[in-house]
């Protein structure tokens, strides 16, 4: 289960590259300003967030450090 969430992690890496990359200029939906940038930075976080999931459950952090998963948690 927990490596569900790294490759969620690696996937929205992958499309915040591809994004980054020369996406802009091949998918005509990118001409509005705003929406590229609330994609981009939408999936920068969202692969932070898997990354800190998998982190929690890969380590089992709510049976080793209890104080660390109440931070973590959303």
């Amino acid at each position: 289960g927990e490596y569900a969430y790294y490759a969620g992690y690696i996937f929205c890496f992958l499309f915040y590259f591809f994004l980054k990359g020369n996406a802009f200029n091949m998918i005509p939906v990118y001409r509005i300003p705003v929406f590229a940038w609330y994609l981009v930075n939408i999936t920068q976080v969202l692969a932070y967030c898997m990354y800190f999931t998998f982190f929690r459950h890969f380590l089992n952090v709510s049976a080793t450090l209890p104080r660390l998963n109440t931070a973590l948690r959303w």
